[in-house]
């Protein structure tokens, strides 16, 4: 198959980033001839991009904003006390939190130490070996009277 094949659109700038499977090696640019609208036939530059490496990429920024998110939370937790503080409305805000970056149940379990605090904290250390998931967490939080 040559690079004519391959296009399917060509943009009026005539550059265009083309896709390719992971058959081809490296990232390679390649001159291909084009029909206009009008019967001329241009030379347009062609970047081919393997799809390992778009995937590498996009998980690559996908873990570095999952990190960015976790560290965020650890610097600036959304603190929960007890005593005044809604719980519903901080576990809203956690699990949105914990949702977008993927922390597993388990990890969560961890992460959530960095937010709690006075009589909260306490509690949760003094329970924490009963809290086999984070359901089981969050249901006796919700339950916990401080």
């Amino acid at each position: 198959m040559d690079n004519t094949d391959r296009i399917t659109a060509i943009p009026k700038s005539f550059s265009r980033v083309i896709r390719q499977s992971s058959i081809f090696a490296n990232d390679d640019t390649h001159d291909a001839e084009v029909t206009n609208n009008n019967g001329g036939k241009s030379v347009i530059k062609s970047t081919i991009i393997s799809d390992s490496f778009v995937n590498f990429r996009t998980d690559q920024t996908l873990s570095d904003l999952y990190k960015a998110i976790v560290g965020d939370l650890i610097k600036n937790p959304k603190t929960f006390k007890g005593n005044k503080d809604d719980v519903n409305k901080w576990f809203e805000d956690i699990e949105h939190l914990l949702n977008i970056a993927h922390i597993s149940d388990a990890i969560r379990l961890d992460i959530i130490l960095y937010s709690l605090c006075g009589d909260a904290l306490e509690w949760f250390k003094y329970n924490q070996s009963s809290f086999t998931t984070w359901s089981v967490f969050v249901c006796e939080l919700k339950r916990a009277s401080f």
